[in-house]
């Protein structure tokens, strides 16, 4: 029984230094940010955990107006400080989805970005053998004091979807994409075809004007293997010009 008892109790302790090890890590890498950003929940934004590179949602929320910073920007999340009026903190992943992300800095005025989500699937028959599915997400300038709003988000379009879709306004650019890979792709899908298509953007860091962006792409046509793509972009604030970083 003693035995026993010991086990249970290494047990217990090891899964304590272990939730303590990945808390303090947690907050390590919460404190030691290359860029922090501000952030203010639209509606309600659930905290997520991240295990295993995925993210699952927890019970804990932050309601509409609560306002606090992220240090690090990562596949559609942001690891989020949050200090409640009692001066609790609380640090964990939020989705960029439920948030308005800005930032300011001393050469411009402040800047803001929005991020649009799109997962779907587009079958061609009834027995969902035909489809092509989509994982779209996309991070925009959404305001830009006394900026050029509209060429500043022109140049993130052209960046994450082609030059075709330049014209075509942040809110409505997924579903832009989505209709004409489906239009183009019609013909095949008489043959059966599952056709996957991802693309995802993300803001990496800023420093002075420079903003720091990465561009992912990935695409199953067929055959042995998708296709996949990463670009890192440095974009002039100031002049709202980029030059392409090709990995």
């Amino acid at each position: 029984m003693k035995k026993l008892f010991f086990y249970i109790t290494l047990f217990a302790l090891s899964n304590l230094y272990s939730y303590s090890n990945e808390t303090s890590g947690l907050k390590a890498q919460a404190k030691a940010p290359q860029t922090t950003f501000q952030f203010a929940v639209q509606k309600k934004a659930f905290f997520f955990e991240k295990k295993d590179y995925k993210f699952q949602i927890k019970k804990v929320f932050l309601a509409k107006g609560d306002k606090g910073v992220l240090t690090t920007i990562e596949d559609g999340y942001g690891l989020a400080i949050y200090t409640n009026a009692k001066g609790t903190e609380t640090i964990g992943w939020l989705n960029l989805c439920d948030l308005t992300v800005s930032f300011s800095f001393a050469q411009n005025p402040t800047l803001q970005f929005s991020t649009v989500e799109k997962k779907d699937t587009f079958f061609f028959n009834n027995e969902h053998t035909n489809f092509i599915a989509f994982d779209l997400l996309f991070t925009y300038p959404s305001y830009y004091e006394n900026g050029n709003l509209a060429k500043l988000q022109q140049q993130f379009i052209e960046n994450a979807f082609g030059e075709d879709y330049k014209t075509v306004t942040p809110e409505n650019v997924l579903q832009k994409y989505v209709a004409n890979t489906v239009s183009a792709y019609t013909d095949e899908a008489m043959d059966e075809i599952a056709y996957n298509f991802t693309r995802h953007n993300k803001l990496l860091w800023l420093e002075g004007n420079l903003l720091h962006c990465e561009d992912n792409s990935w695409e199953y046509t067929g055959g042995a293997h998708g296709n996949g793509d990463t670009e890192h972009r440095i974009i002039d604030l100031s002049a709202y010009t980029n030059s392409n970083l090709d990995f």
